[in-house]
């Protein structure tokens, strides 16, 4: 007997109960993630210091260094690097500080004579009375304030809690990495299946260490270009302002406008209207050649996907844990698309690639 209802609204409903069930169980592990972050960030997190680390790590081995001596080394000269970049930053902003004061000072002056004599036509009486709301707004929102920053302790204390877990992680990943992959993959019985997660690992880890190298080599590059165009232009805080065009490669699409747009703003509060034009100039190009020339050599296929998967992978990472998510979501999405095509080609025998990254 004929069902009385259409063929096309069975498949729909087939469908959609089924993208119902697929969408509680995404939302279901987002909130669990979102509740253990504590744990699986710095998890994470010490995943990628410990790809960026086993290079190092497997060379002093080669020469003859046990495995604690190796990972005690790494870690003291990841500390002092770290120790002297921030020590470095700090320097120079503090070195700055009174120019960029005085810059400001001047900058809102300029702007308070272009709102008064520019297409505008405000009054003094007008500019000041807008400045006054301004503070009062800031005045009216201060409990607001005082209870974000009683919310802020526990946040430091979960990033301290979070740092100090994730170089236990990475201790252990770089001293017995390899030792601890050799016992996971040995709980699988021997055969297709142990193969093919052994692969799964091999090119996930080549991907992630791809990706990260990579990313970090374009950075470096974009910071070296814009520092070089900071410096000529005479725009103070050259090195913070590198640094953070440097970290900004790690956020794709969006990290390297947001740095470049910062960079362009003390440079028009410090030095002028025209050092910041020609800077904007100078940011666009690079991130032409990055875009360009230097992701598809540098990355190649590790991050081989639609921008607007990037950038939804994006919003997710931000809302589900800040900026570290955002930091996280593209690596990891690589990562996983590799598990996807791998699992979904039967016969996927090939060995991972290793990119250009890894040289």
């Amino acid at each position: 007997m004929d069902s009385p209802v259409p063929r096309w609204l069975q498949v729909t409903a087939a469908v959609g109960w089924r993208l119902l069930v697929l969408g509680a169980v995404v939302w279901g592990a987002t909130i669990i993630l979102a509740e253990l972050r504590v744990l699986i960030i710095p998890a994470v997190l010490s995943l990628f210091v410990g790809c960026l680390a086993t290079p190092v790590s497997e060379r002093l081995k080669a020469r003859g260094l046990g495995r604690l001596p190796t990972t005690l080394i790494v870690f003291a000269g990841t500390a002092l690097a770290f120790t002297g970049v921030v020590w470095f930053i700090s320097s120079q902003i503090a070195n700055s500080i009174d120019e960029i004061n005085e810059s400001i000072d001047e900058a809102t002056v300029q702007i308070t004579e272009w709102l008064a004599d520019g297409p505008f036509g405000l009054t003094e009486a007008r500019i000041d009375e807008l400045i006054d709301q301004a503070r009062q707004t800031i005045t009216d929102n201060s409990e607001g304030l005082i209870g974000g920053l009683a919310g802020g302790a526990a946040t430091v204390l979960e990033i301290i809690t979070g740092f100090l877990l994730m170089l236990v992680f990475a201790f252990f990943i770089i001293k017995d990495g390899d030792r601890f992959w050799t016992w996971l993959v040995g709980i699988i019985d021997e055969g297709e299946r142990r193969e093919r997660v052994e692969r799964v690992g091999q090119r996930s880890w080549v991907t992630l260490r791809n990706y990260l190298g990579g990313t970090a080599l374009v950075g470096l590059a974009d910071a070296v270009l814009i520092g070089i165009g900071l410096l000529i232009l005479g725009v103070p805080l050259v090195v913070p302002l590198a640094l953070l065009v440097f970290f900004g490669a790690f956020f794709p699409l969006i990290g390297a406008t947001i740095s470049g747009a910062i960079a362009v703003l003390v440079a028009l509060a410090t030095v002028g209207v025209v050092q910041a034009l020609i800077l904007a100039g100078i940011v666009l190009g690079v991130q032409r050649v990055e875009g360009d020339i230097l992701m598809p050599i540098l990355i190649g296929k590790a991050v081989d996907m639609h921008p607007l998967l990037i950038i939804v992978a994006l919003t997710i990472g931000f809302v589900v844990a800040g900026l570290i998510g955002g930091f996280l979501a593209v690596p990891l999405l690589a990562v996983g698309i590799v598990i996807v095509k791998d699992f979904a080609s039967p016969d996927a025998t090939s060995p991972p690639e290793s990119g250009a990254a890894e040289a």
